[in-house]
């Protein structure tokens, strides 16, 4: 192995074994981008600066969809009750909630929560509860590229699409197993993200249904269960396991 090949081969580890708990797609997607920048470096006389500045922009593509810093999840206490956290409190290892396929509420595996800095496009999505006498507006924040799974009543369907794809007309699956009107979509920058990975592929952001998916394995044209069952199966193949299994 050359001098070159062997000081790449360190430079990779240095980078991703701090990462090992962020999901196999991050860190196949942190090997590609590693590859192919010191692959770009290595003509060039000062091959680890320029290296570096390569990495920091690929490596950014490689955090999935994300959550602004005001949303909040269920979390389960080791005593098994629970409390609501914000997103910058959650860790890799919490159980947070979310639903099953047939929409029953369960406990999920946080597998990374990624903190990153920058200029990122979001959708403010405002939202109250379609069968009750309040007019409570709740508020959720996601990258416009985040899969979020909605009702649309023209297609009779729940399915998963990208934040900036939703339409006023779909509807959010509550965390009381129940719809939420749409009432206003807003498009705004922020300067932080986070992207949160749970075992089962989804969570119950700001009380509604929202899936932790990769963005570039959103099919908006699918039902869910489709496109969960096809997520899951290259996850934990990723991941070689044989056997999915969720915590109740």
């Amino acid at each position: 192995m050359s001098k070159l090949s062997t000081l790449h081969l360190i430079f990779v580890l240095v980078l991703i074994l701090p990462n090992t708990q962020a999901g196999p797609i991050f860190i196949a997607c942190e090997v590609a981008c590693s590859t192919s920048c010191w692959g770009l470096n290595t003509l060039i006389p000062v091959p680890i600066a320029v290296y570096m500045a390569c990495m920091v922009p690929c490596t950014a593509l490689c955090v999935g969809s994300c959550f602004s810093e005001d949303t909040t999840f269920i979390v389960k206490n080791d005593d098994g009750t629970a409390i609501t956290k914000r997103v910058a409190e959650i860790q890799s290892g919490d159980l947070i909630q979310t639903f099953d396929n047939d929409m029953n509420p369960i406990w999920t595996t946080v597998q990374s929560n990624v903190e990153q800095n920058g200029d990122f496009e979001f959708v403010m999505i405002f939202f109250r509860n379609n069968d009750a006498l309040s007019q409570q507006i709740f508020k959720l924040e996601t990258t416009s590229d985040h899969g979020i799974i909605v009702f649309n009543p023209s297609a009779n369907q729940i399915h998963v699409v990208k934040a900036r794809n939703i339409k006023q007309n779909y509807l959010l699956l509550g965390h009381h197993q129940n719809f939420m009107e749409i009432v206003k979509i807003q498009f705004v920058s922020k300067d932080k993200k986070y992207s949160l990975e749970t075992e089962e592929g989804s969570a119950l952001a700001n009380q509604v249904f929202v899936s932790t998916i990769c963005k570039e394995e959103i099919n908006e044209d699918i039902p869910f269960t489709a496109q969960m069952s096809i997520w899951k199966q290259r996850h934990y193949s990723l991941k070689g396991h044989d056997a999915l299994q969720t915590t109740k």
